[in-house]
């Protein structure tokens, strides 16, 4: 069960590859956690698809329906709602989560007066806060899940971002789960637009992605918020949001391992 990749991101050793191939090999079914990372493992290794199947982090469904339960979807306010909830968020260069480039594209918007961010996950505050002074900022420590939801689910737009300037391509965050499952738009940022969680922002047309560059970014931001006041800022998917929950792709690792078992059974007779 791969949840990260192992020597397709870094190449390793020879010893380190050779285990890796072997242990493909002698498993009956290798889990993949993305349709990217397993067209690459099946290319790489010689892996025969019917012993390979995605299965996504998925969201909890059960957490989201008892909160959607008590809480009100987004209501309009007098500003446009923008949320990076992450865990870590740390203000340094090369950290791999700095919004540095995201607070200044918020506070140099012309609209930034009727602009709200929240950075949610905060390990530290960002030694110039004069942006602040021309937006809404909000920079709070790590909160409990549910109340990390709650945020998400009370925001017009949600960030996924990265900050790697060579982020790997297999990146697919939890978190974008959890942001298909709020209903709200999506904004995917990282250096790299061929990363899997941008990607799969724009194939299930809940958002879109942007580069990591402050004029980029603004230019997403002011985009959006005409349409936020034109009440048109929805994803505009067809998507059924529970076949990303852990529930649904728990059923397809259970369906998928039946078969094998079942294959197996039969060449036993």
């Amino acid at each position: 069960d791969y949840r990260d990749p192992w020597n397709l991101l870094k190449r390793g050793s020879y010893i380190s590859r050779s285990k890796e191939r072997r242990y493909i090999e002698l498993s009956d079914l290798v889990v993949m956690f993305s349709s990217k990372f397993e067209h690459d493992m099946i290319k790489q290794y010689s892996i025969p698809s019917y012993k390979t199947a995605v299965v996504y982090n998925g969201y909890d469904r059960v957490v989201w329906e008892k909160m959607k339960a008590t809480k009100a979807h987004r209501q309009k306010s007098n500003r446009m709602i923008i949320s990076y909830v992450g865990s870590h968020i740390t203000f340094e260069n090369g950290s791999g989560r700095d919004p540095e480039r995201l607070i200044s594209a918020v506070a140099s918007s012309e609209n930034n007066e009727k602009l709200q961010l929240n950075l949610v996950g905060c390990n530290n505050m960002p030694e110039d806060l004069q942006n602040a002074q021309l937006a809404e900022i909000n920079y709070l420590p790590i909160v409990p899940h549910e109340k990390a939801l709650e945020i998400m689910y009370t925001s017009d737009i949600l960030i996924v971002l990265g900050t790697d300037e060579q982020p790997s391509n297999y990146t697919l965050t939890g978190k974008v789960f959890d942001c298909i499952s709020s209903g709200n738009y999506i904004l995917g940022i990282s250096n790299d637009l061929d990363v899997d969680y941008v990607k799969l922002i724009e194939e299930l047309n809940v958002g879109v992605g942007c580069k990591n560059i402050i004029t980029d970014i603004r230019s997403r931001l002011d985009n959006c918020f005409d349409l936020w006041e034109k009440n048109l800022l929805v994803p505009q998917s067809n998507t059924d949001v529970y076949e990303y929950s852990r529930e649904y792709q728990n059923s397809i690792l259970v369906e998928k391992m039946q078969s094998i078992m079942a294959v197996s059974v039969n060449e036993r007779q």
